[in-house]
């Protein structure tokens, strides 16, 4: 299929489409999500915190190790600040987990729900269809190609040649 006559099918994807299909294409897809903005609020707003407490948590780590260092140097460290920082460093990446978690369950939440829906529209529109357009659109998928398989019958021994139109 030529380029032209598959991006026309809209089949061509990648760097070669025009600007203006690709932000009609996003722009579907955000009405798509539409429904679920709430649960993609809340996938951003848990990313937004995870990326936030994994950032944040070496710097303050950082201060652990200063807080060691000055007590080596100094001669006297000072255990309740040291697990003060360690403690805050530990809450800071199990906050951050549990961030992940919420962000990855909501997105797979989102998903699948958008599939179902997508599956819902598309059964739906073949329902619609008169049943001699998927009668000739399904002669047309299985005239691919006759493929020859062989079968052996339960009731005899011998092997028997079918024709299958199924790519294999």
């Amino acid at each position: 299929m030529s380029r032209a006559r598959a991006h026309r099918a809209g089949t061509v994807a990648g760097p070669g489409l025009p600007e203006r299909i690709k932000w009609h294409t996003a722009a579907r897809l955000l009405g798509l999500l539409l429904p679920l903005k709430w649960r993609m609020a809340g996938v951003i707003a848990a990313t937004c915190a995870f990326v936030t407490l994994n950032v944040a948590a070496p710097k303050v780590l950082g201060d652990a190790t200063d807080v060691v260092v000055d007590g080596f140097l100094g001669g006297s460290l000072d255990e309740q600040q040291l697990a003060e920082r360690l403690l805050a460093v530990a809450a800071m990446y199990v906050g951050a987990s549990l961030f992940s978690w919420i962000q990855g369950s909501l997105t797979a939440t989102a998903v699948q729900r958008l599939s179902y829906g997508l599956r819902g529209s598309v059964e739906q529109k073949l329902h619609v269809l008169p049943s001699s357009i998927s009668r000739n659109s399904a002669a047309a998928t299985c005239s691919a190609g006759p493929r020859t398989t062989s079968t052996i019958s339960p009731s005899r021994s011998t092997s028997s040649s079918t024709s299958s139109s199924w790519p294999s």
